[in-house]
């Protein structure tokens, strides 16, 4: 997009990268392209490539364990991650939670994460996770364009256990006789 004298023998060349794209740069100065002051013509230059990664990374999937609520029997909710590509510097502070509390962030494999929230004893709060647009990078530096939330947010929590209450209804004397044919319990 740019070629700049710098000195009387020296100038820049710049290129501008395609958006989205993984297509290296390549640059070639053919022989015979510039001429020095005497009239020499210049020789062919090796070739130059430059690696382009401007592609930023995508959520593939977000989802949960749970198929229905978390309960008593089971609180600990696991969320699987996959990104397009590889991320870095992803920690639970990037995380943004509530009706539980993070942790076990886990890089499985390459581009898929894992972690764990645990809703409370006794809650009925959802629990809503979410990843804020910008807080991952690829390998070069390329940022998540896009929040990130679980298919299924907010996740739905039910860690109250039933209780059950017996009331006796039988006999004015609090026994069941002969001469009474029913109780109701």
């Amino acid at each position: 997009t740019g070629f700049t004298q710098v000195t009387a023998s020296q100038y820049t060349v710049t290129v501008q990268a395609d958006d989205n794209s993984v297509a290296n740069i390549a640059l070639s100065f053919a022989a015979g392209a510039a001429n020095d002051l005497a009239g020499n013509a210049s020789i062919a230059a090796a070739a130059a490539a430059q690696p382009v990664d401007t592609v930023n990374p995508t959520y593939v999937s977000f989802v949960d364990d749970q198929p229905a609520y978390a309960n008593v029997a089971d609180g600990v909710v696991t969320y699987t991650v996959v990104f397009s590509e590889a991320v870095t510097n992803f920690t639970l502070s990037d995380l943004t939670v509530t009706g539980g509390t993070a942790s076990n962030l886990v890089n499985t494999v390459g581009n898929t994460w894992t972690f764990d929230v645990s809703a409370a004893a006794g809650s009925t709060t959802p629990i809503n996770v979410s990843i804020a647009a910008g807080a991952l990078t690829d390998m070069v530096g390329n940022l998540t364009l896009t929040a990130g939330t679980p298919a299924g947010n907010p996740q739905l929590v039910d860690r109250v256990a039933p209780t059950v209450v017996i009331n006796d209804f039988d006999g004015a004397d609090g026994y069941l006789n002969a001469t009474e044919d029913n109780a109701l319990v």
